[in-house]
């Protein structure tokens, strides 16, 4: 069942009395009011029942010499569920040990294959610092929905090839 914001708003005005000329109370308000009712009640309520509904993953390839990567910006909290370690052009996987900032200094020499990983900031920091650019890391977030908006703010996807969008 498909329920469009401007579905939402429809119903909601039918339920509820509010008057016509209160500002605060447009369709752009009423919105971001269920913008964070999702964010604030749904998602823990979502997430409390412990499946993986909001679960995605994304793969970056390493850069040699670089040692921070990004947390994904729609990871609900700006957390990781899990982070491994793959060889390109393989599937093996390998597993990431988080380590406290405070001993990184531990796990700083090595063959330069990352095995290792703390966070700084909104920074994953790889241990040791990778010196070939032959590996992919997968991250596994919680991908946060997006934000309700009106039919007339969207666009049709008409086709999608490789990484271009046509609407």
């Amino acid at each position: 069942m498909t329920v469009t914001a401007d579905k939402f708003l429809t119903q909601l005005k039918a339920r509820v009395t509010l008057p016509a000329n209160n500002e605060l109370l447009s369709n752009d308000n009423l919105l971001a009011f269920a913008d964070d009712v999702i964010r604030d009640k749904m998602i823990p309520l979502f997430m409390s029942v412990n499946q993986n509904y909001f679960v995605t993953s994304e793969t970056e390839q390493l850069v040699a010499e670089q040692d921070n990567y990004s947390i994904p910006y729609r990871s609900i909290g700006r957390t990781l569920r899990d982070l491994k370690l793959t060889q390109s052009g393989t599937y093996r996987c390998y597993d990431m040990s988080l380590i406290s900032l405070e001993d990184e200094h531990m796990f700083n020499a090595g063959c330069g294959m990352p095995g290792y990983f703390y966070f700084q900031g909104d920074q994953i920091i790889l241990r040791p610092t990778p010196i070939s650019g032959d590996y992919l890391l997968k991250k596994f977030y919680d991908l946060q929905p997006g934000a309700l908006v009106t039919v007339a703010q969207a666009a049709v996807v008409v086709s999608v090839v490789g990484n271009a969008v046509s609407t």
